[in-house]
């Protein structure tokens, strides 16, 4: 007579389909052991979960899994770190120059984007920061760009930008608010607040135009 062809249970495929999964409670995608949970995007880096060093990482050719306490997100970021510890990069190629700085926030596309070796910054803006150095705070697009001084504090678009000369990269203890507040000068302890305001020598106040100078005892003159 003719066979009987039993049919027999279709066996489900083992491993993460690659066109989605139906999945129950208690299902993940990760590890079952202590090694990191790396990601790599055509072969290349792209992303760690690392609980050695406590670095957490995710984009395209992002920060290298060196350091400790490390969170950086978006495509370059916190590429060449070598032994920079406990900073945060949001954003394209944020602080993708530093080898190792540390204690540093940079969150835009670009921020921090030179800095070599920064300590102790925040840059928050597309290019803020981005020859930091110690202590510097910038807020705003391109604020504190090619200024490298130290223990800065930049609030608005183009604040502090400083120049890209030799010898007058930028200078020490300014305080700048507002559009284009002490954009060209290099001068140190100053503080200028509204739209182009500009000292023209150290330890000198810009008030909306008016200069004061504060000489050695901290009166105005």
């Amino acid at each position: 007579g003719t066979p009987v062809m039993t049919a027999f249970p279709t066996i489900p495929a083992a491993g993460w389909g690659l066109t989605g999964n139906a999945i129950s409670p208690g299902n993940f995608l990760g590890t079952t052991n202590t090694q990191n949970l790396v990601f790599k995007l055509n072969s290349v880096y792209s992303g760690e979960i690392d609980q050695t060093n406590n670095n957490t990482f995710l984009g395209y050719n992002v920060g290298l899994g060196i350091g400790s306490y490390n969170s950086a997100f978006g495509t370059g970021a916190l590429q060449n770190n070598y032994s920079g510890n406990n900073n945060v990069c949001v954003g394209y190629r944020t602080l993708y120059t530093s080898y190792s700085g540390g204690l540093n926030t940079a969150v835009g596309y670009d921020a921090m984007n030179a800095a070599i070796n920064p300590y102790l910054c925040v840059g928050i803006g597309s290019e803020s920061l981005k020859n930091a150095d110690t202590g510097s705070t910038a807020v705003g697009d391109s604020s504190l760009y090619w200024n490298g001084g130290d223990y800065n504090t930049a609030v608005g678009k183009n604040s502090l930008r400083g120049y890209n000369i030799i010898g007058r990269e930028g200078g020490y203890y300014n305080t700048a608010i507002g559009y284009k507040s002490g954009c060209d000068s290099s001068r140190n302890y100053t503080n200028t607040f509204g739209y182009n305001a500009t000292a023209t020598m150290d330890s000198e106040t810009v008030i909306a135009g008016v200069h004061f100078n504060m000489v050695a005892n901290g009166s105005p003159t």
